[in-house]
């Protein structure tokens, strides 16, 4: 696709999976190459190429085929195309974990040309934990966060119904004996569910920060109990996950 700024720059973005089979993987390659010359703009691929450059982004079981890693690399070359630095852990696939076929490759990237690496200078591509897919989502962040402040008006969230403390969050705003009218207990106990909501808000943020941190202790450990921790707290995350989606 084709990214518009404001400022009227333009660049575009193409998410890629490689071809899973070895014999088909010159088509990934040739598919490269071809993109690449369709478009003058700056550009960023992003994705599963199911290649990697060297066998430094590999660990366990047997080494990288040396035609597979010289076809990809000539690939790249031949497109002037470059790896952005990826953030933390250093491999984003694996399978056989706890197992002796155990084995990490770092399959996903993101490949950028020179004209697009001028434009986001400070781009970042971060490694994140995923608590049920054998690949590891990435990040591309091209700007630095901001934060801003929003004034939201009042909404009933369905999902409160299915939390506990909901009845009496709301008859002790509704019971207060410092609101006599109608209209100033609607406006106490809106108030007071709001804040309960922040709460709550909070409280999952700081279990999905807790669990991702524990994956990320766990992620290079290769001990069979070690591998039952880590599914653990995986599991823990998705469940939370689940809870604020439906919250």
């Amino acid at each position: 696709m084709e990214v518009s700024k404001e400022d009227g720059l333009r660049w575009r973005v193409t998410g890629f999976y490689g071809f899973l089979d070895r014999s088909q993987r010159h088509l990934s390659w040739n598919l490269l190459r071809s993109l690449y010359s369709a478009s003058s703009l700056p550009w960023c691929y992003l994705g599963d190429f199911n290649d990697i450059v060297c066998n430094e982004e590999k660990k366990g079981s047997v080494p990288h085929p040396p035609w597979l890693i010289r076809g990809f690399c000539e690939a790249l070359s031949d497109r002037q195309l470059q790896y952005l630095p990826l953030k933390g852990y250093l491999f984003t696939w694996e399978s056989g974990r706890g197992s002796s076929h155990w084995v990490e490759e770092r399959l996903d990237q993101a490949l950028v040309n020179v004209s697009w690496l001028n434009l986001f200078s400070n781009a970042k591509l971060n490694n994140l934990v995923a608590p049920i897919s054998d690949h590891s989502p990435i990040e591309l962040i091209t700007v630095d966060k901001f934060s801003c402040v929003y004034k939201h008006k009042f909404r009933f969230e369905n999902g409160w119904l299915k939390k506990d403390g909901l009845d009496f969050v709301v008859s002790n705003a509704w019971r207060s004996p410092h609101v006599v009218s109608l209209i100033d207990k609607i406006h106490t106990c809106s108030f007071a569910l709001k804040e309960w909501d922040r709460e709550h808000a909070f409280k999952f943020k700081n279990k999905i920060s807790h669990y991702k941190r524990c994956i990320e202790q766990y992620r290079d450990k290769d001990w069979p109990m070690d591998s039952q921790v880590l599914k653990a707290y995986k599991t823990f995350l998705s469940n939370v996950l689940m809870q604020e989606e439906f919250f």
